[in-house]
């Protein structure tokens, strides 16, 4: 639902406002495509609208070629670090308010906590915290990652780019409160997982802190 109380939309507005207006609205140069094959032909578009003239690299060629075109390469090892930066700035910006989440949402977590205690009594503590915290994530937050505009998070249109940008961070948060690292359904998104590793690891931390299962 798009529709939230003024409550839900001034906390989103504080906790991923600054993040969506600043490293993505702002930033007309941002590009998280991790495609080769979509950067390379890109790449080979912006030549010939630079020169004039059609470029001597060919048009169509199979990815793992594209990725061995220097050119793609420095380009698509930028778009990941980029995505890597952004999703920091994230957990940043997580770890600054969760704490701050309006009551309803940690009531349901707090719970959601203590059912499954009771329900799976032999699974770990942690691995309950990660449960919930990836729901809170899909259900709560994960919309208005996609669509700020429509959630208070952001006070103008956004463009094809920006969607499609917030989509890849949407992408990457998703694994990461998943607790799983990219398989070969994003293959190209796989140099990431070290980085991925250690994000699960502090967004478990996050959510252990936050303390769903006080304020009673």
């Amino acid at each position: 639902m798009k529709r939230r109380s003024p409550r839900d939309r001034k906390f989103m507005r504080d906790f991923l406002g600054p993040l969506v207006r600043e490293n993505i609205i702002e930033n007309d140069e941002l590009d998280l495509e991790s495609d080769p094959m979509q950067i390379y032909r890109s790449s080979v578009n912006q030549e010939e609208l630079r020169t004039g003239r059609r470029s001597s690299r060919k048009q169509n060629i199979a990815r793992e070629e594209a990725i061995r075109d220097p050119e793609t390469r420095e380009t698509f090892i930028q778009h990941l670090q980029d995505l890597r930066d952004l999703a920091d700035t994230f957990l940043a910006a997580l770890e600054d308010n969760l704490h701050r989440l309006p009551f309803g949402v940690r009531y349901l977590a707090q719970q959601s906590v203590q059912a499954l205690i009771v329900r799976f009594p032999n699974e770990s503590y942690e691995a309950i915290l990660q449960i919930v915290g990836h729901f809170i994530y899909q259900r709560y937050i994960n919309p208005v990652i996609l669509s700020p505009d429509s959630y208070g998070a952001a006070e103008k249109v956004l463009t094809p780019m920006h969607k499609k940008n917030l989509g890849e961070l949407s992408k990457m948060i998703s694994q990461i409160s998943a607790g799983k690292l990219f398989t070969h359904e994003n293959v190209y998104l796989q140099p990431l997982n070290e980085y991925v590793s250690t994000a699960i690891g502090r967004m478990k931390d996050i959510f252990a802190d936050s303390r769903f299962p006080a304020d009673s």
